[in-house]
């Protein structure tokens, strides 16, 4: 490989880094993504457990205070023993509410964050291509730069050790903004 070929090679390993960098980043967002639908799927199902935990909790209290009414002679079915057990149970069921509210609301932030983080892995990936690109259209142009820097120092290197010179009228279109019929001055 001859040292012309470096600066390309230099140019796409850059360009080859930087779509690999974009690709893992959008690999470790994809992978945070699914950990958070995942962790909204147990969030959600803990709010299941909790809130029959509370519905099994309430009713053994509802059967203590039951059973206790029955021991002291009251009546269950009405009155303030009555309003007692349904006060109960409607706190049970507020209870269960607020748990599964609040296990909802977490859920969705959970889901929110993996939304964004899937539209981070995509414009990681596209980002990095466009990066990968301006490097290319950098890189190449520097080496033209240089290409035309070299070829300027060569012609005067070569007009300075004895090259020939050979004046040479342009034609029309040939040079941009040169006039016709002007000379120019180059070494072949």
């Amino acid at each position: 490989m001859g040292a012309a070929a470096l600066p390309l090679v230099a140019v796409g390993l850059e360009a080859g880094g930087k779509i690999f960098g974009g690709i893992e980043e959008g690999k470790a967002l994809r992978r945070q993504a699914r950990a958070d639908e995942e962790n909204a799927r147990l969030t959600e199902l803990q709010a299941s457990v909790d809130a029959t935990e509370v519905r099994r909790d309430e009713a053994m209290v509802a059967g203590d205070m039951v059973a206790g009414f029955a021991e002291s002679g009251f009546a269950v079915g009405s009155g303030s023993a009555f309003d007692l057990v349904m006060q109960s149970a409607f706190n049970r069921e507020r209870d269960i509410a607020a748990i599964r509210r609040g296990a909802a609301g977490e859920a969705g932030n959970f889901r929110a964050s993996a939304k964004a983080n899937r539209r981070a892995a995509r414009n990681a990936v596209i980002g990095s291509l466009f990066s990968a690109a301006s490097s290319a259209i950098k890189g190449g142009s520097a080496m033209s730069t240089a290409g035309n820097a070299n070829a300027i120092a060569e012609r005067e290197r070569n007009a300075m050790l004895g090259g020939s010179i050979r004046l040479q009228r342009r034609q029309s279109g040939q040079s941009v903004g040169s006039p016709v019929g002007r000379l120019s001055v180059g070494v072949y």
